[in-house]
């Protein structure tokens, strides 16, 4: 099962109590597609940019949920049909216990480093130079 973040605006023709029914409507959906739900905010009303399907402002909605893709298919039909939604996006979602394996930030930093991109390390056999001999090269390299 995959992570998904649905973001959906409702109408704001829909009283308070409306679009809370749409909201459980909506988690019931995804409880019946074998859908597991996650956290759910409700933003609350909002203007938008510019009118979407004639109107200026709506609900905002955020559910988070775990789903196959074939129950993502049929949730995106349902949103399509109700006429009460006037814009939705359901975007997968990273999960946060994953973390990138070392051995290949070992491989990025060792290519990096090939390609100039990293900084290097001085090694122990450079000595310090010392600020006449800094002198002296500047002015060599001056000359050339």
């Amino acid at each position: 099962m995959k992570q998904y973040e649905l973001t959906y605006l409702s109408s704001a023709e829909l009283s308070d109590e409306e679009s809370k029914s749409l909201l459980e409507e909506i988690n019931n959906f995804i409880i019946q597609e074998n859908g597991l739900l996650g956290k759910t905010e409700n933003i609350g009303r909002r203007m938008t940019a510019y009118p979407i399907k004639k109107k200026n402002e709506g609900f905002l909605t955020i559910v988070n949920f775990n789903s196959e893709t074939a129950g993502v298919k049929d949730i995106e039909k349902k949103l399509k049909s109700d006429n009460r939604i006037l814009r939705y996006l359901i975007s997968t979602k990273k999960s946060e216990s994953l973390k990138p394996d070392s051995s290949y930030l070992k491989k990025r930093r060792v290519s990096l480093l090939n390609e100039g991109i990293g900084l290097k390390k001085p090694s122990a056999k450079e000595k310090k130079v010392e600020l006449v001999d800094l002198d002296k090269k500047i002015d060599e390299i001056l000359k050339e």
